[in-house]
């Protein structure tokens, strides 16, 4: 399958270039390493080295489902291969680790509290359930966190106008 001009793979890249890395990707590293006093670098994008992986043909990069096939033979050798070969994965946040931790409290508080018990949204029991097992190792931090974003906008959205008539009644 070709693009317009040319290669599938290769016409992904150039949207990555031009718009994820900019966009998304180098944005988010620029307001966390500046958020932290930390200066950045990000050598393999040094203009030449990305002009010149330009050029190498995609075959060459994705090779029998292997991505970065030119840049991991190049590095063979130099780094370890269980670096090399690993799986890729991003930089998750902590948040089983924090709801089993520091946030446990907050978060039996947020989901059970009485600001949620009133709105009657939650089936308490189930909340319970679910932060029981989260807390006994069952990993349920998604699950965890989807209630915990629901209850914050729910304050913030619906429960405005029960005070706003609440104030306007007193």
């Amino acid at each position: 399958m070709e693009s317009g001009n040319g290669n599938w793979l290769s016409a992904l890249q150039r949207l990555d270039v031009k718009n994820y890395l900019p966009l998304d990707i180098l944005t988010k590293v620029d307001r966390m390493s500046m958020a932290h006093s930390i200066e950045t670098r990000v050598p393999l994008l040094d203009h030449k080295l990305v002009e010149f992986a330009a050029t190498i043909p995609p075959e060459m990069n994705l090779r029998n489902g292997t991505t970065k096939y030119v840049l991991k033979q190049a590095m063979r050798g130099i780094l370890p291969d269980g670096i090399i070969d690993r799986p890729k994965h991003g930089f998750a946040i902590p948040l089983g680790y924090w709801f089993r931790g520091k946030l446990g409290a907050y978060v039996r508080d947020l989901l059970l509290g009485e600001t949620a018990e009133r709105r009657g949204y939650f089936n308490a029991p189930y909340i319970e359930a679910l932060v029981a097992q989260h807390e006994r190792g069952r990993n349920l931090d998604l699950q965890l966190w989807t209630l915990i974003s629901f209850e914050l906008w729910a304050r913030v959205f619906l429960d405005r106008g029960t005070r706003r008539q609440a104030c306007e009644a007193a």
